[in-house]
Parts: C-alpha cells; structure tokens; sequence
C-alpha cells in the first residue's frame, strides 16, 4: 500500500543508515534507533512523513524529496545533530514542533508557499542564527521559535496576520524584529 508502518531490527545498534524504497509514500516513526542512525535516504516517490517518524535520530543532514507535500508534527524533532534543512515547494505548513530541539539546525530554507509556522517549530533550535520567513506567510504560531538563542534578526514579511505568544521568547541575542503593518494580532 506504500505505506511504511514501522522499521524493526533485531540488533539496532548497528544499524547506522536506512534506504527506503521506491514506491513508499508514508513513512511512520522509526521506533528505537535513536542517535545511532547517521543517514537516511528518502525515495522521489515519498509523499508524507509522518508524526515524529524520523524524531530522535542522529543524522547531521537529510534531502527531502520534492515530491513530498505533508510534514506532520514533530517529524524531525530532536536530531541533535542535524544542521541543515531544506523543505520542499509543495510544504504549506511547517507542523508544531516540526525542528524543536535540534541543537545544531543553524539553516533552514523555507519555500514561499509556507503559510503557517505551528506551535514550537523550532523551539530550542539554539544555534539557528537566521531564518528568511516566506512571503506568503500568514501565521507565526505560539513559541514557534521560542529558545533560538543565537537568532539576531527577523524580518517579518507583509501579509502576515497572527504572531502568537511567545514566538520569539528566549531569543536572548535578538536584536532586532521588523513587523509589517499587515500584523493583526501579536
């Protein structure tokens, strides 16, 4: 059915690098393998990676496909090693807690079909230094880059509506925030 359910190894610690196949459409989380995962690579074929499906590992980069659409939650949270990211065209939403806790994420491209940053997107992504925010952004959710220590400058775009609470809480080295005057609600 294209669908990737679960992975299981009986001697995980030595597994250090995945291929997923053509065909698979949906991945789901990859339970148990922790940081020991070091790559993994994704097939053109992959439409959604699912709730916190590649969470936890400890891959440093990874290509996603540009055929993938759907992001869920969480799907790349806590890779404590990864440190840069690009998301595909067809991504409209960056899902709650999309990045949280990756430690080393310092880039991050994003496309201007992104419409809405959820809640924690990148919460404690503390050496994220800058981000350039699409264009067609409407929303920044709650706390969505709360914790980004290292973040100096944002530059919100025009058309955004909503900053939420806490979006930019924690951001210690932030010197400065332009808002447009399209910002409806902070």
């Amino acid at each position: 059915n294209g669908v990737l359910e679960s992975f299981s190894h009986t001697s995980k610690k030595d597994v250090k690098s995945i291929i997923i196949p053509e065909g698979v459409v949906r991945i789901n989380q990859f339970y148990g393998y922790g940081g020991n995962i070091k790559s993994i690579i994704l097939p053109q074929s992959l439409k959604t990676i699912g709730r916190a499906a590649l969470s936890s590992m400890g891959i440093n980069n990874i290509d996603i496909p540009r055929s993938v659409d759907n992001i869920e939650e969480g799907a790349f949270a806590c890779n404590r090693k990864l440190k840069e990211v690009t998301v595909p065209d067809k991504v409209m939403t960056i899902s709650d807690g999309l990045f949280a806790s990756c430690y080393k994420l310092k880039k991050v491209s994003l496309p201007d079909n992104v419409t809405c940053i959820g809640e924690l997107a990148f919460m404690n992504c503390k050496r994220l230094k800058c981000i350039d925010l699409p264009n067609n952004l409407i929303s920044i959710c709650k706390c969505a880059f709360s914790g980004c220590e290292k973040l100096e400058d944002v530059i919100i775009p025009a058309g955004v509506k909503n900053i939420a609470d806490g979006a930019f809480a924690q951001c210690y080295k932030l010197k400065s925030i332009t808002i447009p005057k399209s910002v409806e609600e902070i």
